[in-house]
């Protein structure tokens, strides 16, 4: 992210820290996260495939998110709700 908008990794994350209150991981995990409620609630697609689509390795790094984030993200989804990532 930092060398797109041509700022060094550190710099990118104090400006962003200071923009946001999140650091480059949480923020660049809570877009891939409300990418991924997107998919599961607008598409057919499995958590597999959304895992895929929003940039994660498999079903299991999305778990282990949603596992961190306190009760099931994967169900408030399913319900149409809204989560936090508590972080």
């Amino acid at each position: 992210m930092a060398a797109a908008v041509s700022m060094s990794r550190s710099t990118f994350a104090d400006w962003l820290r200071a923009a946001t209150g999140e650091t480059p991981m949480l923020n660049l995990t809570r877009y891939r996260m409300a990418r991924a409620a997107e998919y599961l609630r607008g598409t057919n697609a499995g958590i597999r495939e959304i895992a895929r689509l929003v940039g994660y390795d498999s079903e299991v790094s999305v778990n282990a998110v949603c596992n961190d984030s306190g009760p099931s993200c994967v169900q408030a989804w399913n319900e149409g709700e809204e989560w936090n990532l508590a972080r």
